[in-house]
């Protein structure tokens, strides 16, 4: 039987070789499985940064319907007589003339 001493721990020598044997295969898988998951903590941080500055690249670029949009809406402020006339003539074009006539 091994003895305890007052910390709770044991003396390795009192244990029989194939049981330090197997104690210190246990040491160095554990150490092993440290490191590894350390790796695996490192890549995590390197990707997740990696994906945050891909979002804010995304984040600046301009999205082109919302600038065709703010085109639209200037070209409009300037002569909206013209985008009246614009929208008129592509109604007429595709059919929907029909549909605008009880609105005026």
């Amino acid at each position: 039987m091994v003895e305890t001493n007052q910390d709770g721990g044991f003396n390795e020598e009192d244990l029989p070789s194939n049981e330090r044997t197997l104690l210190n295969s246990i040491r160095d898988k554990k150490k092993q499985l440290i490191d590894e998951i350390q790796e695996l903590r490192r890549e995590i941080e390197e990707v997740t940064s990696e994906l945050e500055a891909m979002d804010i690249e995304d984040e600046n670029k301009p999205d082109p319907k919302a600038k065709q949009i703010s085109i639209g809406k200037k070209k409009f402020n300037m002569d909206p007589k013209k985008v009246y006339t614009a929208c008129i003539l592509t109604f007429s074009e595709i059919g929907l003339m029909g549909s605008l006539k009880g609105l005026t």
